[in-house]
C-alpha cells in the first residue's frame, strides 16, 4: 500500500498522543444499545451525504428535508402506477394512499396531518417541452402524475457533514446553519407533541470528518441532542436502528483506516448473536466509502473486519450497501439475475459533484475484479485478520463488493 505525504499529516494528527476516537467511546458504553422505532406502524426515512462545500447547494438539500412533503412526478405508466400503490399499501389496506384528481385539492402533509399517506395527484403537463415533443413521438402521454411524499421521520447522514475540513467554524457555517434556517429548532416550551413527533437525524463521520481526529465531529453531533429541528439520538460515531417490520439500519464509521475497530465489529455482531436481529429480519448497511467501487479503481483490498461483518450478516439478510464519498449517484445490481445487494453510492448533498462516466456501467463483472484485485487470498489477508484477531473465513461474499 502507497502511503502519500497527505496520509501521513492525517495520521499524525490523528494519531500521536491521542486514542483512536471510537476506541475511546466504546469503554464508556455499558450495554448493548440500539434505537427502536420499531413499534411505529411506518418509518419514512431519507438519506444524504458529502455536504457543505457549496452554501446554496449544501441549502437546497436541506430545505428538501425539511419540507413538509415533496412532490415527485411520476410517468402515466399503469405498471409503474401499480408498483407504486403496491409499495405505499400495508399489508391490510388501511394505508392506501388516496388518487386524486385534476380538481381534487391537495391534503397538506406536516407532522401533525396523516403523515402516512402519500397522495397521488394527477396534473395536466402541458410544458413547453412535452407540448413540442408530442407532436414528434418522442412523448407519448399527455398527462403525469405527481406523488406527495412526506418528510423523512429519520434522515441518515452518510458522513462529509462540512466539506472540506471539520472545524467549529466550518461546521455551523456548513452544515448547521443551512439545516436551522431550513428547520428551526423547537424549543422547550413548544407542544410536547412537536417535541415527540420530532424529527431524527443519524450520522456518521466521513473521511473529512475525520481529519482532527473526530474532535468537531463528537463535539457538534455526538455530546448534542439537536441539530436544528432534528433529533440527534446517537450515542457514538456509529449506530443501529430498528424500524418497522424487521428491517434495521446500521451506521458503521470505518475512520480512516477504511475498516471496523474491533469494539465496534463486537458491537454489531452482539446485535446478531443475543438474538435482536433475527434471521428474517432485514439490514441496510451504511458507510462513508464505497469499498466496492475504491478498491478495484486502486487495485487494493481494504475493509477486512468489514467484509467478516458482511459474512456474519449474510444473504437475504444484508438487503442493501449504502454510501457516499463520492459526489454523485450510482447503483450496482448483479447483472446475471443472481441474488445480491444492490450497491449504491449517492454523495450529493451539497459539495462538488463528480461525473459519473466513472466507473463504467460494468466495472464490477467478475473479470474486471479478477485482473484488478487478483484472486481472494486467506493468506493475503493473515496479518489484517491477526491485528483483529477474527478467523479468517473461506471466502469474502459478493455483497462486500470486493469478493
Amino acid at each position: 500500500m502507497t502511503t502519500h505525504l497527505f496520509d501521513i499529516i492525517l495520521m499524525m494528527k490523528v494519531f500521536l498522543g491521542k486514542f483512536d476516537a471510537r476506541v475511546l467511546h466504546s469503554v464508556q458504553a455499558k450495554e448493548i444499545t440500539f434505537s427502536d422505532l420499531s413499534s411505529r406502524e411506518d418509518v419514512w426515512l431519507d438519506f444524504l451525504a458529502d455536504g457543505g462545500d457549496g452554501f446554496d447547494s449544501t441549502y437546497t438539500i436541506s430545505r428538501l428535508l425539511a419540507q413538509p412533503h415533496l412532490s415527485v412526478g411520476v410517468p402515466n405508466d399503469r405498471a409503474l402506477l401499480s408498483q407504486a400503490r403496491d409499495a405505499l399499501v400495508s399489508a391490510d389496506g388501511v394505508a392506501r394512499p388516496r388518487i386524486a384528481t385534476e380538481v381534487d385539492e391537495l391534503v397538506p402533509l406536516s407532522r401533525k396531518t396523516i403523515r402516512s399517506l402519500p397522495t397521488f395527484n394527477s396534473v395536466r403537463d402541458d410544458s413547453p417541452v412535452s407540448v413540442k415533443g408530442r407532436g414528434d413521438g418522442r412523448f407519448t402521454l399527455a398527462h403525469r402524475n405527481t406523488l406527495m411524499l412526506p418528510r423523512a421521520d429519520v434522515v441518515f447522514h452518510g458522513g462529509d457533514v462540512a466539506y472540506p475540513s471539520p472545524s467549529n467554524e466550518e461546521y455551523v457555517s456548513r452544515f448547521i446553519r443551512p439545516l436551522e434556517w431550513a428547520l428551526p429548532r423547537i424549543n422547550s416550551e413548544d407542544n410536547v407533541k412537536d417535541s415527540v413527533e420530532q424529527p431524527q437525524m443519524f450520522i456518521i463521520p466521513g473521511n473529512h470528518d475525520w481529519h482532527d481526529g473526530l474532535e468537531t465531529f463528537l463535539h457538534w453531533i455526538v455530546y448534542n441532542q439537536k441539530v436544528a429541528g432534528w433529533k440527534l439520538p446517537q450515542k457514538h460515531s456509529y449506530f443501529a436502528v430498528k424500524l418497522s417490520y424487521g428491517w434495521w439500519v446500521w451506521g458503521l464509521d470505518l475512520g480512516l483506516s477504511y475498516d471496523l475497530d474491533r469494539p465496534q465489529y463486537e458491537y454489531f455482531c452482539a446485535l446478531l448473536e443475543t438474538g435482536k436481529v433475527e434471521a428474517d429480519d432485514r439490514v441496510v448497511v451504511l458507510t462513508h466509502r464505497p469499498n466496492w467501487v475504491f478498491d478495484p479503481a486502486v487495485a487494493e483490498r481494504t475493509g477486512y473486519t468489514l467484509n467478516v461483518l458482511l459474512e456474519k450478516i449474510g444473504e437475504p439478510r444484508l438487503a442493501m450497501r449504502l454510501a457516499g464519498d463520492l459526489h454523485h449517484y450510482t447503483r450496482y445490481m448483479p447483472g446475471d439475475g443472481s441474488s445480491g445487494p444492490p450497491l449504491v453510492t449517492s454523495g450529493g448533498a451539497g459539495a462538488f459533484l463528480h461525473p459519473t462516466h466513472y466507473p463504467p456501467k460494468d466495472f464490477l463483472n467478475a473479470a474486471n475484479m479478477a485482473s484488478r484485485l487478483g484472486e481472494q487470498s486467506r493468506d493475503g489477508n493473515a496479518h489484517a485478520a491477526a491485528g483483529v484477531g477474527l478467523d479468517l473465513p473461506q471466502y469474502i461474499s459478493k455483497a462486500s463488493g470486493t469478493g
